[in-house]
């Protein structure tokens, strides 16, 4: 009785569309979740320092972050080649949605920020973006607004965090 319900609950799902999962990953490159995943490289591409941090995290219980790194020839995520296409397969299965993604970035602001031990250094300024993917059709960019509430936010007790003068809610 309990598998076919988990069945039943499965159908009940929205997959998505055109891709194959298996060795390698066949996906089109108008699917929503590829433009997904170039729209974060491009991110890296415009940091100072071309790397994006990525956290992921599903109601499956997935925590993962991974950078992102921008090259010429191509984005690394993670240190093996092997981390998109996992990501990839992750992003795509519709028993992981909702999926909420943290997007990190450097930008050029320079910031000067006291040490425990009383010294002073200069660190750059981060942008922070958010997303939930709801669907493999359906990924919703959060505002600035509510990115700001999001990470300024105790998630077990809902009181105000120390508010980062360094961050950038975009």
């Amino acid at each position: 009785m309990a598998s076919q319900r988990s069945k039943k609950g499965r159908n009940n799902k929205k997959a998505c569309n055109n891709i194959t999962i298996n060795k390698y990953i066949d996906i089109a490159t108008d699917h929503p979740i590829y433009k997904f995943i170039n729209m974060i490289e491009n991110h890296a591409s415009e940091s100072i320092n071309k790397v994006a941090m990525v956290t992921f995290y599903d109601r499956t219980g997935w925590l993962q972050t991974y950078d992102v790194e921008w090259k010429e020839s191509g984005c690394i995520w993670g240190y093996n080649e092997a981390h998109k296409l996992l990501i990839l397969a992750k992003l795509c299965n519709p028993d992981r949605y909702p999926v909420s993604i943290v997007v990190r970035t450097f930008n050029e602001q320079k910031f000067m920020v006291k040490l425990k031990d009383n010294r002073e250094t200069e660190i750059p300024g981060k942008d922070i973006r958010m997303y939930i993917i709801k669907d493999c059709d359906n990924i919703l960019k959060l505002s600035s607004e509510e990115c700001f509430k999001c990470y300024n936010t105790d998630s077990e007790t809902g009181q105000p965090l120390d508010l980062d003068p360094t961050i950038n809610y975009r």
